[in-house]
């Protein structure tokens, strides 16, 4: 299933290598020939796992349960929270499923029924049986053992924390390795190109995964899947199309129309597709709209993810990644908070839109805590601009667009207020360009699929401030208008200046905003004469 001469073993002695390269570099190259191995073992791993489970005729959440039980023989609930941090209510539906199954049967409960003691059937004893032999066949296929992939990975979490300890630490986000402080060198690409298999696609270095992308027709969610797919992840996306466009995807990406209000379509889905992580978009995200329209966005926004949740708990999905937003913080005083709004800036949402979002937070995160589900939250600020034109966002109800428009009308784009606390007076926001954002959220499935069990709550943002009257001068010179503003009165509830601190998200998953504002109006622009082509100049 692999050549072992196409990847150089990890069994090399750290001593040769520092006495010809130096201590530093020559750690940095044992860890690099660490990552060779793991990545080959990862490539014979995925290309053979499903095969093998379809061999002794087991699903992986069968095999995944199995794994627990293993190791503790006939196995008390309570001990098995331990593995899963349940309890006799949250494990509710597990345990039904496996009694559905024939798999266990209750012996009796404990400690006022708070805690059942299980005990496996004749049928559970048998799939054990297979679940165990699953390990030695992998073996076999593939002459990886796992317990060396295991001390594999305990060797390289120690040359980290040495490099650390030397303050010159290698990381190796994407296969790169980088040395730093100084930080401007790649030393190493541990990279190799992923093949298709009749297995299906394989993932970098990574276990099989499929995530599952809600609104992934929108102007977002497309980018998000563009970005998934390109690194080396498999998605299908799940849209009712209300506001997403199919032909954004790309031709080899399933799509599912459907309503995140459909629990029975939404289980079929994840089950057909066998999905084992979602990024939840799919929403209503108009604030003006919400105001008027409040039952609605609750229904939709917190009521449909409620379902989605209960779908994925159902499934054993293990991972989450729910896209949140910088309304829930509504409008944060900055005598009290100073410049920036970090993920402890008490959230005090203006907005039923702001409301379904930090609501959604809680249920996120209290689901994770019930279940062990992996959740992430991402509160982005405002998005604009495009990968390509074809993808850019065909809406005006944000800010660039807005001044698109008027450009194109030939009318003078609007100010809302001039006399802010601020250094032109206009409102100060935080722009994001929407593939940084997209690839943060590449970054955060990652992460909850590197180390299970994670709680994340991240602003996702550049921290860059960036006026209205800032942002309206540089639609002007980009665009080769020359437009001067109106102002208008203030709106009400405009916060003079919202801008993140993106630095959990760069500590968390290793990401930083890479795009400035001149990109942003430049790719919108591209999308926006695509669809008004009457708006170019010269």
């Amino acid at each position: 299933m692999h050549d072992p001469d196409a990847y150089p073993r990890h069994r090399i002695s750290s001593h040769v290598i520092a006495d010809r390269c130096g201590v530093r570099i020559g750690l940095c190259l044992l860890y690099t020939q660490i990552c060779f191995s793991l990545h080959a073992a990862s490539r014979a791993f995925n290309g053979v796992y499903r095969v093998i489970l379809k061999e002794l005729g087991l699903t992986y959440p069968q095999y995944l349960v199995m794994l627990v039980l293993w190791e503790q023989g006939e196995l008390p609930v309570k001990k098995l929270g331990e593995h899963l941090r349940l309890d006799s209510g949250t494990l509710s539906p597990l345990l039904k499923r496996l009694e559905a199954g024939g798999l266990v049967r209750r012996e009796r409960s404990v400690r006022d029924e708070r805690s059942v003691e299980v005990r496996l059937t004749e049928e559970g004893v048998a799939l054990r049986e297979r679940a165990l032999q699953v390990p030695r066949r992998i073996v076999e296929v593939t002459g990886f053992d796992p317990d060396e992939i295991r001390d594999l990975r305990e060797r390289l979490d120690q040359l980290t924390t040495t490099l650390k300890a030397d303050r010159h630490v290698a990381t190796a986000a994407h296969g790169v390795i980088t040395l730093t402080p100084t930080g401007r060198h790649r030393l190493l690409d541990c990279r190799r190109e992923t093949t298709r298999t009749t297995t299906g696609q394989l993932t970098r270095g990574r276990p099989h995964m499929t995530w599952l992308i809600t609104g992934g027709a929108g102007y977002i969610g497309a980018h998000v899947v563009r970005a998934m797919t390109e690194a080396g992840e498999r998605t299908v996306v799940y849209d009712d199309l209300s506001t997403g466009v199919a032909e954004r995807l790309p031709e080899d990406v399933p799509l599912v129309v459907g309503s995140t209000l459909d629990g029975e379509r939404l289980a079929r889905t994840l089950a057909d597709h066998e999905v084992t992580g979602v990024v939840h978009l799919a929403a209503k995200k108009q604030v003006g709209e919400s105001v008027d329209l409040p039952l609605h966005y609750y229904r939709q926004n917190v009521e449909g993810l409620r379902v989605l949740l209960e779908a994925v708990t159902e499934a054993g999905v293990p991972s989450f990644v729910f896209s949140s937003s910088a309304a829930v913080y509504g409008m944060p005083d900055t005598a009290l908070v100073g410049d920036l709004v970090t993920e402890q800036t008490p959230c005090a949402p203006m907005s039923p839109y702001g409301e379904t979002k930090l609501a959604g937070e809680w249920l996120v995160r209290a689901t994770g805590r019930a279940t062990g589900l992996s959740t992430a939250s991402l509160r982005y600020f405002n998005v604009a601009g495009a990968a390509s034109p074809d993808l850019a966002d065909a809406g005006v109800f944000n800010l660039i667009p807005m001044v698109f428009e008027k450009l194109t009308e030939n009318a003078p784009p609007r100010i809302f207020g001039d006399d802010y606390p601020t250094p032109d007076g206009t409102c100060v926001r935080d722009y994001i360009h929407v593939v940084d954002l997209a690839e943060a959220h590449v970054a955060a499935a990652r992460a909850l699929q590197a180390a299970p069990g994670r709680d994340l709550t991240l602003n996702i943002g550049r921290g860059e401030g960036v006026s209205v009257r800032e942002m309206i001068d540089g639609i002007n010179a980009l665009t080769g208008y020359d437009r001067p503003p109106t102002v208008t009165p203030r709106r009400p509830g405009d916060p003079a200046r919202v801008v993140a601190s993106a630095d959990r998200a760069a500590a968390e998953l290793g990401w930083k905003a890479k795009h400035d504002v001149q990109d942003m109006i430049t790719s919108a622009w591209e999308g926006w004469i695509r669809l008004h082509p009457e708006a170019a100049r010269g």
